[in-house]
């Protein structure tokens, strides 16, 4: 069971307020491998405020077992921190997205460090259980180049996302009937040249390589996978896929075809943070518990 969980804003009816922390937990949270990964990814040496951070714990779940979900967002100089206090505990981060908040100092180290982000795109940083990754979902103008390579009818149910740690683009479309989710083709989009597309805008004059690599479906491919835990979390599946494609997008570097369980549960909790009409999606908390 879940003893501080998984995400904040999504299962509760009604969502828990944030509120001020305990100093004693800010130094447990600082001192976290998961947020010092995240810290480290972003060559950042300043303190954290006591009142820059803040929590909410949400337990007044409307599911069958007792589970309390407890998560902390704390300002920094280039966008928002989350930890969110799994058993095995992850940390997100959201830069500034148009970078308007951004001090020079802060600019200045940001653009060191990932050369040119695109302010059109989510980006963020994800760091659990030693691992740490920086995700983010495709500009407008690289969503088209790449979808105008798919013969497809499905490209408004598309999701387009670079990671660190592969040579392009990951495509998503998602077919869909009636509200259910019937299968996923799964594409890859290769530039012919070596961009870290993870943290740089791909280039007008570069072209790219789209391959199909399988159709997948939920059901028989994808849940099993779930340490046992496919059929509790199939309603869950499919809730954060229709949230994604619509107006929620901040996940969609984080929820995609071919994750592990450990990215299932990244993908849950990165919802239940930032998509609140899945508030009533109770299989979701239950999923996270299972899978962790």
């Amino acid at each position: 069971m879940i003893g501080a969980g998984l995400g904040t804003v999504g299962l509760a009816q009604t969502a828990a307020a944030w509120e001020d922390t305990d100093p004693t937990e800010i130094r447990d949270v600082r001192k976290s491998d998961e947020v010092q990964a995240i810290l480290d990814e972003l060559d950042y040496n300043g303190s954290i405020a006591a009142n820059a951070v803040e929590k909410r714990v949400d337990s007044d779940l409307p599911a069958e077992e007792d589970v309390a979900i407890t998560t902390y967002r704390a300002e920094l100089d280039a966008g928002t921190l989350y930890y969110v206090a799994l058993e095995t505990p992850i940390a997100i981060f959201n830069f500034d997205r148009d970078g308007a908040e951004l001090s020079k100092r802060a600019r200045q180290r940001i653009d060191e460090r990932f050369h040119g982000l695109p302010t059109d795109s989510n980006v963020s940083i994800h760091a659990r259980d030693g691992t740490v990754s920086v995700r983010r979902t495709a500009t407008e103008a690289e969503r088209e180049r790449v979808l105008s390579k798919i013969s497809s009818d499905e490209h408004d149910n598309a999701v387009v996302v670079a990671e660190s740690g592969l040579d392009g683009f990951v495509v998503n479309l998602v077919y869909a009937d009636d509200g259910e989710v019937e299968s996923v083709g799964v594409y890859t989009a290769v530039p012919e040249t070596d961009v870290a597309l993870e943290t740089e805008a791909l280039d007008e004059e570069i072209d790219l390589t789209v391959e199909f690599v399988e159709t997948t479906t939920l059901e028989d491919e994808i849940l099993p996978q779930m340490n046992g835990c496919g059929g509790i979390c199939l309603d869950c599946a499919e809730s954060i896929i229709f949230e994604i494609l619509g107006r929620c997008r901040w996940c969609t570097s984080v929820c995609y075809v071919g994750m592990t369980p450990q990215g299932a549960v990244g993908c849950i909790g990165c919802v239940l943070l930032f998509c609140s009409s899945l508030l009533t999606t109770t299989n979701c908390a239950l999923c996270a518990d299972c899978i962790d």
